[in-house]
């Protein structure tokens, strides 16, 4: 059981420049890290023993992982832009493209491993039972 000051102390480090967490979850090393994703733009990863694979995110993919719903961040899409839903509601009318396109306004969901933001990261993680602080770091 983590305690609400060491929440607070995860978050901190979580927020530096160079932060770094470590949890273990049954067999598993958590370790979630902030890195830079572009020019003066940072975020923070979240490594499954050490490694990443963007296929776990996708439910409908074979190799995905369901340890991701609890440990990534959910994210979802649209299958059409607003562009193209425009272009073919004035092609068809609003009743017929909905009986061509059915799943014209229809959105898919997947798993992303990064979080923009350290109190996101803690909001989602304080949720997760039977999850262990292995160590914190300022690399």
């Amino acid at each position: 059981m983590i305690t609400k000051e060491k929440w607070n102390e995860i978050e901190a480090e979580l927020k530096t420049l160079f932060g770094r967490v470590e949890f273990k979850l049954n067999d598993l090393t958590i370790s979630i890290a902030r890195r830079s994703v572009s020019e003066g733009k940072t975020e923070l990863f979240v490594f499954i023993d050490n490694s990443i694979q963007y296929s776990w995110g996708h439910p409908s993919g074979d190799s995905f992982n369901p340890l991701v719903v609890t440990l990534w961040r959910k994210a979802s899409a649209a299958l059409y832009t607003t562009r193209q839903i425009k272009q073919i509601e004035k092609i068809f009318g609003k009743r017929q493209s909905l009986k061509e396109y059915p799943n014209l306004r229809s959105r898919f969901e997947f798993y992303l491993p990064t979080f923009k933001t350290a109190a996101s990261v803690v909001r989602q993680y304080k949720r997760i039972k039977g999850l262990m602080l292995e160590s914190i770091s300022d690399v």
